[in-house]
């Protein structure tokens, strides 16, 4: 997060892991993601692939956990999945990815209702460069790092709604004003209001400026509650495969996943599903 404030002993913030996707052996895409449970994590489909008709290979993805005392723990991920109707900077830029074994992360809980985005205060986190490098003129290594989101910044929904080249009714709208903000490697990364995680850094439309920490104009978050029963039927039809059950063999544990999330008076349900 250019301009944010670096986390050095992490222990509110394990839930942001950083994703190496290693594309080709000179092309490696570095972005952010949220994990919802100990071996499930969210971020955004183009951080997994170069086009939407291009398959998954969860081999060339490599996940790290920023430990408490600046440690980085790499782990790698046993599936990994984009959404069926990705479309490029336009619409479902969600993935799924599934880790080997239990990440040492306090998973954040997750909005599964819709938010009207008034007088709400988020705050936003990733693995990105936070400055400039004064002697170099590049982007510094990426870092964990957070910035608040103010209620004046995110945009109410009626207005997100109208900006058609770049936003949906699946979306959360962001005003970016120009020194800080998200940067290479924040992608896929977590906004979280009230505690708990609304959606995930995909877009945006620059209107002024040309570097991270110059730049103005409009970030877009994907919404996760709108891809709740993508993310419930996917987690299903992983744990199915893994475990060579048939995907029906779940059908009843998804459906009463979903009764008690539809059912429950909190706005936020923990999803404990984990993944073997």
């Amino acid at each position: 997060m250019f301009g944010g404030d670096i986390v050095t002993f992490n222990i509110n913030f394990t839930y942001v892991v950083r994703v190496l996707y290693f594309a080709t052996p000179s092309i490696i895409k570095s972005c952010s993601s949220a994990a919802i449970s100990p071996d499930v994590l969210l971020s955004a489909a183009h951080c997994l692939v170069e086009k939407e008709t291009d398959p998954v290979d969860h081999n060339n993805i490599q996940l790290t956990v920023l430990g408490p005392f600046a440690n980085e723990m790499m782990f790698r991920v046993k599936k990994a999945y984009i959404h069926p109707e990705y479309k490029p900077n336009k619409a479902y830029d969600i993935s799924l990815i599934q880790a080997e074994s239990p990440l040492p992360v306090k998973p954040l809980e997750v909005s599964w209702t819709p938010t009207a985005y008034n007088g709400e205060d988020c705050l936003a986190a990733g693995f990105g460069s936070r400055y400039i490098h004064p002697f170099q003129g590049k982007l510094a290594i990426p870092v964990l790092s957070w910035i608040p989101y103010p209620s004046g910044l995110i945009l109410p929904k009626p207005t997100c709604a109208l900006l058609k080249a770049i936003a949906n009714e699946n979306v959360i709208c962001i005003l970016l004003l120009g020194g800080v903000g998200p940067c290479g490697g924040d992608s896929g990364g977590p906004i979280i209001c009230n505690g708990a995680l609304h959606g995930l850094l995909s877009r945006g439309m620059i209107l002024g400026g040309d570097n991270c920490g110059a730049a103005r104009g409009i970030l877009v978050y994907e919404s996760v509650h709108a891809y709740r029963e993508w993310i419930f039927t996917t987690i299903t039809k992983s744990n199915d495969l893994s475990s060579g059950r048939p995907v029906r063999g779940s059908l009843l544990l998804l459906s009463l996943v979903l009764f008690l999330s539809l059912g429950s008076h909190r706005n936020t349900v923990h999803p404990k599903i984990y993944l073997k």
